[in-house]
C-alpha cells in the first residue's frame, strides 16, 4: 500500500532518543561510554572511544554504526600514530562474565576500510584454558559496516570476550567495532540474502526482473539455493529497529518460483530479544510472478525489527526473492490480498480458488504458466492475462500418463439459491491425440452422472470459450475431467471459469486467427548482416536464444573475434552466450519454411566451435506439421572444441513429403567456455559433393556421472512405454537393482535403470540410444556393465540401428544374474553407413530392474584384446609401450588364475581411467566397482628365450590407497618365483623400476595388481624392456628410487614433488581411512583452500563418520637434542574438526598438541615441542567433526633442533607509566561528558519517521533509504541487515 499525506509515518529509531543498554554488561552502543570496557595492558596499542570520521583519510568510517550521523560514537584503532608498526595488536576486552547455562550469540558490528588493512579478531578468554581465536576478518573490506555473529557454546567457568585489531602494513587501516550485544539465540546463520538485478543465476527459478520498475536493471534481494546450500539451511535479512505508537502494517512483494521452493517467514521480534512472533508465512512454488503480501503487526507500542527468513528447498530451483518493502504506523485495511474461494476462478494463485484434485482419479491437474513442456500440444500462455505470466490448470499427457487415464478437478461447493446457472469457462485443446474434456455438476453427497458438456478431439493452438447451462437440485460444485489421449500430444487446458445465476446468454466470441498456411521459400540463404536474421526465427520452447553479434563475444578463451563473411570484426554471425545459462540448456533457431522438393538440397554453414567446454550442436529437418515436434536424432551433429576457427559443415536433405524447417539447436556446456557461433548459411539444390561424416561418438565411454544427456545418449519417445531413469544408490524397490554404481563402486556413482514397479506392466520396454555415429568400415568393440538382479527380471537387449531403418540384434540377456555388476563385450561387425547403439530393457515383474553402466566403445574387434596383431613389438627387442594397442607386446590376460582383468588406456581415442598425469597409453587397474580387497588382475608376456643374466624395467603408478600393490613374477613352466612388490605409498607419480630375471633358457613374466581397500584406488603400468643388452642402466636389483626424498630433519617437507618424498607413510592398521593428496600442478584433490602449493588433506565429505580417524607418521627421526616441529594448518567449515600430534618412540605415544576447526580458517603455523629421544616418528592424526563439509589440511611439516624459539616482547615501564597517566585523564574526561549526555538525552524528544526499502538507488522525498552497493561481505541493504 502507498502512504497518504494524513498517515504519520514510522521512522527507524536513532539513538539520539535514547542509548542501547540491557542487563547484559557486553552490551554497549559506546555512544554514552566504554560500557565497562577495558584496554588491555599487555598488547601495544589502545583502541579509541570516537565519533565522525577517524583521524586518517581513505580509512576508517565517516559515522557509527548506531547513529549514522555526528551524534554516535565507536571504538576504533588509529594506527597513524607514531611508532606504532605492522602486525602490533590493541585488545579492547569486555567485563568478565559468569558462566553461560546455554548457547548464545554475540553480535557486533565492524568497518575494515584502507587499502593496507590489517585484521580483526574476536578472542574467547576463558578462566585456565588457552585463549581462542573465535572470528577473524582480514583485508579491506569497503567503505561499509559490517555484521559479525559468533557462536558462543554454553560453558560453566567465567570467560572475558576481546576485540583484537592488527595493523596493517600501512597508515589505512583504522578498524572500528560498534553495537556489541549478547543475545540468548543460537545465532548459526547459514547464508546470506544477496542484492541482486536481472534474473538469478539457476534456471527455472527466481525472478528476471525486479518488482519497483520491472525491469532487469532493478534491484531486489533473493536467497540463492544452489550448492553449496543444503535443504532447510536458513538466511536471514532484518530491518533496523522501528517503533511505532500502536500497531503497524508490514507490506512487500515477493518472488517464489521454482520446482523446490521451501519457506519465506516473516517475524517481528522485540529489540529486547524478549519477544519474536511469526507474523507471515508461504510455502512452495508461487509462480513466475511478483506477488504482494501485507500483514499487520502488534508489539505493543515496544521497538522491533521485522526478519526476513528464506529457507532453501532440496535443490537449486528454490530462490526466493523480495523487494519494496514498507511499514506504516497504522493497521492494514486487509490481510490478505487473494483469498477468493468458489466456482468462478482465474487460477492466478496457487491456492486455485480452493479447487481440489479427486483422489480416486488417475492423474492430476497441474498449476502452470508459460507453455506446457511437450511442443506441439498444450497452450503457450493462459488467457486471463495471454502472457507467460498467467497461470491456468492442465492434464499433462506424457509419461507416466496412459492412455485413456483421467484427471477430475472439483471447485468448491456453492449454495443453491438459483433455478438455474451458466457456466462459462475457456479450454485449450491443442494436439494430434487431444482425447476428451467432460464438465460435471455434482451435488453434494452424491456421486457424478451425466456430463453436463463434453468435447473431444484437436481443436487448434487457440483458447475457446465454453458454457453449460445447469439446474442443480442442491448444493453443488462444478467437476472438470480431463481424458489422455494415446501419445503425448494430448494436453488439454482450462482457465477463467466463472458461474452466473441466469441462463447462458449468445456469447460473441472474436473469429479465430486464419489458418491459411505460411508463405514458403525455395532457400534460406542467410550472412546476417542484415537486422531481420533472414525471416531465421527463435524457438518459444526452448531455453535461451540466438544473438546476433559483430567482433567478438563477451567471454575469454571462447567464440570468435570477426565473422566468416568478411572476416573482420564489423561483419556479423549468430552465437549461442554460454555465461549465464546452465549447462544442457538449448537455443534454437527456425529457418523460414523451406518449399519441398522432388530433389536432395545440400544444406551448407560455417560453423565456430571454440572453447574448453563446447557442447552440441545439432541440426534438424522438421516438417511443417509437425513444426515444434524435434526428431530424436539430429540430422548432423557437432561436438566439443574445433579451436579458434570458422569450419566449413554441410549435410544433405532428402526428398520430403511436405514443406519443412531446418533447425539450428546450441547446448549449453558445463561453462561460459562453450560459445557456437554460425554464419553464411546457403541453400543449394543437388547433392552434396562431400558429406561431412558425423563425427565418431564424442564420449566413447559414458559412466553417467555427470547425467545422460552429456553422453549423447537420448531417450525414445514414441516406440516404448517408459524411461531409463539415472540413479544413484540403490533403486526404491526392494530385492532388486544395484545398491551402487560400478564406476565408483558407492552410493554416490551414477547408472541409469528401468523401473519395473507399476504403473509400468510385464513386456513394457524402454529404450534409450546412443549418438550416432560414422560407420568407417572396421569393427568395434562394445563393453558395458549390467546389473540383472530379482527374481522377476524381464530382458536386456542390444540393438544396432543404421541409416535406413535397419536393425540387428546384437545381444541379448534375462533372467536373474545374481547381486553383482557383469561385463558385457558385444562385437561390432564392420559398419559402413551411420549407425548407433539402442539399449532395450524389456519389464518383467516388480522385482525385476535393469541397470547399465560404464557403456565403451573401442575401435577394434573384441577379439582384439586377447589376439596378437601383425608384427608385433615382440618383448626383448624393443619397449612395450602400448601406444598401438593393449596386446601388440603380445601381452596376454590371464584368464583361469586371478579375479577380473587389466583394463586399457588409449590416449588417443580417450578410452578409460583419464586423470592419471601422463600423455600416453598405458594399461590400468581400478578399484572402483565392486572389487573386493585381495583381488587379483594377471597379466604374463610371451615365452621369452635367453641364454644370459636378463633385466626388466617398468613405469608404475599407484594413487589414492597405499594397500595397492603389483608384483612380477618370473614363470618357468609351472614353477613361479617371486621379483618384487610395489605397494601403493611408492609412487604418487609416474617412477620406474628394475628387475633382475634368474638366469633360464625359456620363461614368462607375470605382472600381478592387488585391489587394496579404497574404492578410489588406481594403479598403472607402462614401458616394459626386457632384455640382456643396450640397457640404459645397470640392473642388478635397483630399488625403487624417485629423486632422493626430503627427509624430515633436513628441510623443509612442502610436498610440492608428491605425498610421499619426505617417506611420510599412511597408517593402515589403526585407523579408519587416510589422508589424501592435493596436486597444485595437476589439481588432484580439493581445490578450494587458499593457497597455491600441494598439501595434504582429509575430508568429511561422503561416508566419513563423526570421531574417525586418518593417520600418518614420519620415518624415524634420530636427535641427541631437544627437536621441534614447526608445520602450516588449516581447518574450515566445522569447529568439531581435529588434529592431533603424537611423539611414538617404540610403542609409546605421547599426546603433544590438539588443533580444533574454530582455530584456523585461514593458513596458521605451529611450533610443537618434542621430548628428547634418541629416535623417534611424529604421528599426526585428523579427527572427523560433526559437518560433512569439514576440511584439514597440513604442509610444510619441518623437524629440527633449532626453530622453537618463539620469543616474547617485553613492555617498557615508561610507557606504562605515560599511558596510564593519559587513561586517568581520559577517565575522568569520560564520567563528565556522559553526565552531560545523559542530562541532554533525556529532553529531547522522538519524531516520527518511515521505513521503505526498495533496493534501488533512488530517493524520493525520504521514503525510500538510499541502498549500499549489495555483496556476500556486506549483508546490509538500506539499512536492512542480514539477522
Amino acid at each position: 500500500m502507498s502512504c497518504t499525506e494524513s498517515e504519520t509515518r514510522v521512522r527507524v529509531t536513532t539513538s539520539t532518543d535514547y542509548a542501547i543498554l540491557s542487563n547484559n554488561s557486553v552490551d554497549c552502543d559506546f555512544d554514552l561510554n566504554t560500557c565497562q570496557y577495558t584496554q588491555d595492558t599487555d598488547d601495544r596499542f589502545d583502541w579509541t572511544r570516537h565519533r565522525l570520521s577517524s583521524g586518517t583519510s581513505e580509512t576508517g568510517p565517516s559515522a557509527d554504526h548506531t547513529q549514522n550521523n555526528g551524534n554516535g560514537y565507536y571504538m576504533y584503532i588509529e594506527v597513524s600514530q607514531s611508532g606504532i608498526k605492522k602486525g602490533w595488536q590493541a585488545r579492547l576486552r569486555s567485563p568478565v562474565l559468569s558462566g553461560l547455562p546455554s548457547d548464545t550469540c554475540l553480535e557486533f558490528y565492524y568497518h575494515m576500510y584502507g587499502r593496507t588493512m590489517g585484521t580483526l579478531n574476536v578472542v574467547m578468554n576463558r578462566t585456565q584454558q588457552a585463549n581462542q581465536v573465535v572470528w577473524s576478518k582480514t583485508g579491506e573490506k569497503g567503505n561499509k559496516w559490517y555484521r559479525g555473529l559468533v557462536h558462543i557454546p554454553s560453558m560453566s567457568q567465567n570467560f572475558q570476550i576481546t576485540f583484537e585489531g592488527v595493523r596493517g602494513n600501512g597508515r589505512y587501516s583504522d578498524i572500528a567495532i560498534d553495537d556489541v550485544k549478547l543475545m540468548n539465540e543460537n545465532c548459526y546463520i547459514d547464508f546470506n540474502w544477496e542484492r541482486q538485478s536481472g534474473r538469478t543465476g539457476s534456471s527455472n527459478t527466481g525472478p528476471t526482473t525486479d518488482h519497483t520498475t520491472g525491469t532487469s536493471a532493478g534491484y531486489y534481494i533473493y536467497i540463492e539455493t544452489s550448492s553449496p546450500r543444503l535443504p532447510n539451511d536458513v538466511a536471514k535479512v532484518s530491518t533496523p529497529r522501528i517503533r511505532t505508537p500502536s500497531s503497524a502494517c508490514l507490506t512487500f512483494w515477493y518472488h517464489m518460483y521454482g520446482a523446490h521452493i521451501e519457506t519465506l517467514n516473516v517475524l517481528a521480534n522485540t529489540t529486547d530479544g524478549l519477544i519474536s512472533q511469526q507474523v507471515w508465512s508461504k510455502s512452495g512454488n508461487r509462480g513466475n510472478v511478483w506477488r504482494p503480501a501485507e500483514v499487520t503487526i502488534d508489539m505493543n507500542a515496544a521497538d522491533f525489527k521485522v526478519v526476513f527468513e528464506g529457507v532453501c528447498g532440496q535443490s537449486f530451483q528454490g530462490d526466493i526473492a523480495i523487494d519494496d518493502i514498507n511499514i506504516t504506523d497504522s493497521a492494514c485495511i486487509s490481510n490478505d490480498t487473494n483469498s477468493d474461494i468458489g466456482i468462478s476462478c482465474t487460477f492466478e494463485e496457487p491456492e486455485i480458488c480452493g479447487y481440489i484434485q479427486d483422489t480416486a482419479d488417475d492423474i492430476d491437474w497441474i498449476w502452470q504458466n508459460f507453455a506446457t513442456e511437450t511442443r506441439g500440444t498444450g497452450p503457450t500462455s493462459d488467457h486471463t492475462l495471454g502472457t507467460g505470466l498467467g497461470f491456468y490448470m492442465f492434464i499433462e499427457t506424457s509419461l507416466p500418463s496412459q492412455p485413456g487415464d483421467k484427471a477430475r478437478l472439483q471447485s468448491p461447493f456453492q449454495n443453491n439459491t438459483s433455478p438455474s446457472y451458466c457456466v462459462e469457462f475457456w479450454y485449450h485443446m491443442y494436439g494430434p491425440t487431444v482425447e476428451e474434456l467432460k464438465v460435471f455438476i455434482k451435488i453434494d453427497g452424491e456421486t457424478l452422472t451425466t456430463p453436463v458438456w463434453t468435447l473431444s478431439g484437436n481443436r487448434g493452438d487457440y483458447w475457446h470459450r465454453g458454457t453449460a447451462d445447469v439446474q442443480p437440485t442442491g448444493r453443488f460444485s462444478i467437476v472438470f475431467e480431463g481424458i489422455a489421449g494415446s501419445s503425448r500430444f494430448g494436453d488439454v487446458a482450462i482457465d477463467d471459469v466463472k458461474i452466473y445465476e441466469q441462463t447462458c446468454p449468445a456469447f460473441t466470441t472474436t473469429p479465430l486467427p486464419s489458418t491459411a498456411p505460411p508463405d514458403t521459400f525455395p532457400d534460406a540463404n542467410c550472412d546476417f548482416e542484415q537486422s531481420g536474421w533472414c525471416d531465421y526465427t527463435q524457438d518459444i520452447y526452448d531455453d535461451f536464444d540466438w544473438t546476433r553479434q559483430s567482433g567478438s563475444t563477451t567471454s575469454i578463451g571462447t567464440g570468435p573475434e570477426i565473422d566468416h563473411t568478411y572476416q573482420n570484426s564489423t561483419g556479423h554471425y549468430i552465437f549461442i552466450e554460454t555465461s549465464v545459462q546452465q549447462f544442457d540448456e538449448k537455443a534454437r533457431l527456425y529457418s523460414p519454411l523451406i518449399t519441398k522438393s522432388a530433389n536432395p538440397i545440400c544444406v551448407q554453414f560455417w560453423c565456430h566451435m571454440f572453447g574448453e567446454t563446447v557442447d552440441f550442436l545439432n541440426v534438424y529437418v522438421v516438417l511443417r506439421q509437425e513444426k515444434y515436434i524435434l526428431p530424436v536424432d539430429p540430422l548432423l551433429a557437432v561436438y566439443g572444441d574445433h579451436g579458434d576457427i570458422w569450419f566449413h559443415q554441410q549435410m544433405e536433405v532428402k526428398p520430403v513429403e511436405d514443406n519443412f524447417y531446418i533447425v539450428f539447436e546450441g547446448i549449453q556446456g558445463k561453462s561460459f567456455t562453450g560459445d557456437i557461433a554460425l554464419d553464411d548459411i546457403q541453400f543449394l539444390h543437388s547433392t552434396c559433393t562431400q558429406i561431412t561424416p558425423t563425427p565418431p561418438l564424442p564420449n566413447s565411454f559414458c559412466d553417467f556421472e555427470f547425467g545422460i544427456d552429456v553422453c549423447g545418449y537420448t531417450q525414445e519417445k514414441d516406440d516404448d512405454q517408459f524411461d531409463w531413469k539415472l540413479q544413484t544408490g540403490e533403486t526404491p524397490s526392494k530385492r532388486t537393482g544395484p545398491t551402487n554404481d560400478h564406476t565408483k563402486g558407492n552410493k554416490y556413482g551414477h547408472y541409469i535403470f528401468i523401473e519395473s514397479s507399476q504403473p509400468n506392466r510385464p513386456n513394457d520396454r524402454a529404450v534409450i540410444s546412443s549418438p550416432n555415429m560414422a560407420g568407417t568400415g572396421e569393427s568395434t568393440c562394445l563393453r558395458f556393465w549390467y546389473h540383472m538382479y530379482g527374481k522377476g527380471i524381464g530382458a536386456l537387449t542390444v540393438i544396432k540401428f543404421e541409416s535406413g531403418f535397419k536393425s540387428t540384434e546384437l545381444w541379448s540377456r534375462g533372467h536373474d544374474h545374481g547381486n553383482k555388476w557383469v561385463e558385457a563385450v558385444v562385437d561390432i561387425t564392420a559398419v559402413y553407413s551411420h549407425f548407433k547403439i539402442i539399449f532395450e530393457g524389456t519389464v518383467g515383474s516388480q522385482q525385476g530392474d535393469i541397470a547399465l553402466d560404464d557403456i565403451r566403445f573401442l575401435p577394434v574387434p573384441c577379439g582384439a584384446t586377447t589376439i596378437a596383431p601383425t608384427t608385433p613389438q615382440q618383448i626383448g627387442q624393443e619397449k612395450c609401450d602400448f601406444e598401438s594397442g593393449p596386446d601388440v607386446c603380445g601381452i596376454q590376460q590371464i584368464i583361469e588364475d586371478d579375479d577380473f582383468d587389466w583394463e586399457y588406456f588409449d590416449v588417443k581415442n580417450h578410452f578409460g581411467i583419464t586423470d592419471l598425469p601422463t600423455n600416453t597409453s598405458y594399461l590400468f587397474v581400478s578399484a572402483a566397482g565392486d572389487r573386493e580387497r585381495g583381488e587379483k588382475a594377471q597379466i604374463v608376456t610371451p615365452t621369452i628365450s635367453s641364454d644370459q643374466q636378463v633385466c626388466m624395467s617398468m613405469d608404475f603408478i599407484l594413487r589414492y590407497d597405499p594397500a595397492l600393490q603389483i608384483n612380477i613374477y618370473s614363470r618357468v613352466g609351472d614353477n613361479i618365483q617371486h621379483l618384487q612388490n610395489i605397494t601403493g605409498s611408492e609412487a604418487y607419480y609416474w617412477q620406474n623400476t628394475f628387475v633382475e630375471i634368474p638366469k633360464t633358457s625359456e620363461f614368462t613374466i607375470v605382472i600381478e595388481a592387488v585391489i587394496g581397500r579404497e574404492d578410489r584406488g588406481i594403479l598403472a603400468i607402462d614401458n616394459i624392456l626386457i632384455s640382456s643388452d643396450n640397457l640404459p642402466f645397470p640392473c642388478g636389483a635397483t630399488p625403487i628410487s624417485p629423486t632422493p626424498p626430503q627427509q624430515i630433519g633436513q628441510e623443509k617437507c612442502d610436498f610440492e614433488s608428491g605425498p610421499d618424498v619426505c617417506g611420510i607413510q599412511q597408517i593402515i592398521e589403526d585407523d579408519d581411512f587416510d589422508w589424501e593428496y592435493f596436486d597444485v600442478n595437476n589439481h588432484f584433490g580439493i581445490t578450494d583452500l587458499p593457497t597455491n602449493t600441494s598439501y595434504l588433506f582429509v575430508s568429511a565429505a561422503g561416508d566419513r563418520e563423526r570421531g574417525e580417524k586418518a593417520q600418518i607418521v614420519t620415518p624415524t627421526i634420530s636427535s641427541d637434542q631437544q627437536a621441534c616441529m614447526s608445520m602450516d594448518f588449516i581447518l574450515r567449515y566445522d569447529p568439531a574438526l581435529q588434529i592431533n600430534i603424537y611423539s611414538r618412540v617404540g610403542d609409546n605415544m605421547q599426546h603433544l598438541q590438539n588443533i580444533t576447526g574454530s582455530e584456523a580458517y585461514y593458513w596458521k603455523n605451529t611450533f610443537v615441542e618434542i621430548p628428547k629421544a634418541s629416535e623417534f616418528t611424529i604421528v599426526i592424526e585428523a579427527v572427523i567433526g560433526r559437518e560433512d563439509r569439514g576440511i584439514l589440511a597440513i604442509d610444510n611439516i619441518l623437524i629440527s633442533s633449532d626453530i622453537c624459539q618463539v620469543s616474547e616482547s617485553s613492555s617498557n615501564n615508561v610507557v606504562i607509566i605515560v599511558v596510564g597517566v593519559v587513561l586517568g585523564i581520559v577517565a575522568i574526561s569520560a564520567v563528565v561528558c556522559t553526565f552531560w549526555l545523559y542530562k541532554r538525552r533525556k529532553s529531547q524528544t522522538i519524531p516520527p519517521a518511515t521505513l521503505s526499502v526498495s533496493y534501488n538507488e533512488r530517493s524520493t522525498n525520504g521514503a525510500v533509504l538510499v541502498a549500499e552497493d549489495m555483496s556476500v561481505d556486506n549483508p546490509v541493504y538500506n539499512g536492512v541487515s542480514t539477522a
